[in-house]
């Protein structure tokens, strides 16, 4: 009896520190329900809405990181595809399903919201070739993804 019992109470001692250390972490990630795979109308439909309701289309390169949302992270604009003819943009990330721009030298096509000071780039759940047809401009010949570079070895 007393086996048992020891097994039983090691599994809630267990049980206990798992969900106490899942309780007690700080959710970091966007979380988005998707019912069904959509369809390619339905991901163009989304495309369009996602780009017609954005104050700005960029490619730009972060020049200064994002620290908090008195820091927001600033942005070179290379191509202006919609919105204001700015050089740089300023962008935060109020919440985990905003883009954290925090590595300068990233380059990537950007679709923003909000403005005309700070801007914010939210997880839009639309794929880059569906924006690309509405943009008329594939970014993969444009203006293609580059992370920031990796500092030097010491």
């Amino acid at each position: 009896m007393r086996g048992v019992e020891g097994a039983v109470m090691r599994w809630i001692c267990l049980v206990g520190a798992v969900v106490g250390v899942g309780v007690g972490a700080e959710a970091s990630a966007c979380s988005i329900v998707v019912t069904h795979e959509p369809t390619p109308y339905e991901k163009m439909r989304r495309a369009r809405e996602t780009i017609a309701e954005a104050a700005a289309v960029i490619d730009g390169e972060v020049i200064a990181p994002y620290r908090s949302e008195d820091e927001p992270a600033v942005v070179r604009a290379e191509h202006v595809l919609k919105g204001p003819a700015k050089v740089e943009f300023k962008v935060a990330a109020p919440t985990s399903c905003h883009e954290a721009f925090t590595e300068v030298g990233l380059r990537a096509r950007m679709v923003l919201y909000g403005g005309p000071d700070v801007y914010t780039a939210p997880d839009t759940q639309t794929e880059a070739r569906y924006e690309d047809r509405v943009l008329k401009s594939d970014r993969r010949k444009v203006w293609p993804w580059t992370p920031a570079p990796k500092p030097p070895a010491r």
